[in-house]
């Protein structure tokens, strides 16, 4: 029986078949996983199972690609956030504080730059390069160490373009009112 040679004729398989597996476990098992120590920890804490991917695509990599992985990693980050901001600042600017179909600059900037590493992981490894399975590390530190720094950069950005004008739709409802601010807050 070859399993892996079925899994690998649907593209991506390497993903999404465990992931649906994952999925129905869960489901019907839901404390399955639940038998103490690591294994707990993997299937509670999404930065256990982070730093196991990380590992294992580490242990995959021969350290001569590393150079080239992470230039490829980088410019795929640098050119997903870019195409991210510019295609949420055109939506801010042509259609306004409703956006486009309702939804805000913001949501498209935010949408757009998100990762999908082990998407990314299983494609790349089946049809990709090592360097291109390798620059998945910076994708994944990414996704981990910059969202405080892109949802910094994020907030200025709103502000500065004015993109987070959505958020300012009138006056505050009483319920949204601190005891302390109430007076100041307008009521509808």
């Amino acid at each position: 029986m070859k399993i892996k040679a079925t899994i690998e004729k649907i593209p991506g398989g390497m993903m999404v078949i465990p992931l649906i597996l994952g999925a129905v476990i869960k489901t019907f098992f839901p404390e399955f996983l639940k038998i103490g120590g690591f294994t707990t920890a993997i299937a509670t804490n999404p930065l256990a199972i982070v730093g196991v991917f990380l590992v294992c695509m580490g242990a995959g990599m021969d350290i001569q690609a590393a150079p080239k992985a992470l230039k490829i990693g980088l410019v795929q980050t640098l050119t997903k956030y870019g195409i991210a901001v510019i295609v949420g600042l055109m939506v801010g600017r042509f259609f306004g504080d409703q956006g486009l179909w309702g939804i805000s600059a913001l949501a498209f900037i935010a949408a757009m730059s998100n990762t999908n590493g082990g998407l990314y992981t299983a494609l790349t490894a089946e049809f990709g390069t090592k360097q291109e399975v390798g620059a998945v590390s910076i994708l994944s530190i990414n996704r981990l160490y910059m969202d405080f720094f892109m949802n910094t950069v994020r907030s200025l950005l709103q502000i500065g373009t004015g993109l987070a004008g959505h958020a300012n739709r009138g006056p505050a409802p009483e319920g949204n009112c601190t005891a302390a601010a109430r007076d100041t807050c307008i009521m509808m």
